[in-house]
């Protein structure tokens, strides 16, 4: 029998998608950066899916801190 509960990787994924219809609407290089910043909060499923939090509040968290991560850094 085939799993009916989604993963919380498949959750994002889900997410993402949703997001990526804003795409359409924008100018090609803002377009990029949605993309790139979405995948973002893919880095950090597992420890998502291990802290209990809601998938939406975790993916936002993790997009979140590697954005804190990238200016930090100094890195684009």
């Amino acid at each position: 029998m085939g799993r009916t509960t989604p993963t919380v990787r498949q959750k994002i994924d889900s997410i993402s998608k949703d997001c990526m219809k804003m795409k359409d609407m924008m100018e090609p290089a803002d377009g990029e950066l949605l993309e790139r910043m979405l995948n973002l909060g893919k880095v950090h499923s597992p420890e998502i899916n291990f802290s209990g939090l809601p998938v939406e509040f975790g993916y936002l968290l993790s997009i979140v801190f590697e954005l804190f991560k990238i200016i930090r850094d100094g890195n684009r």
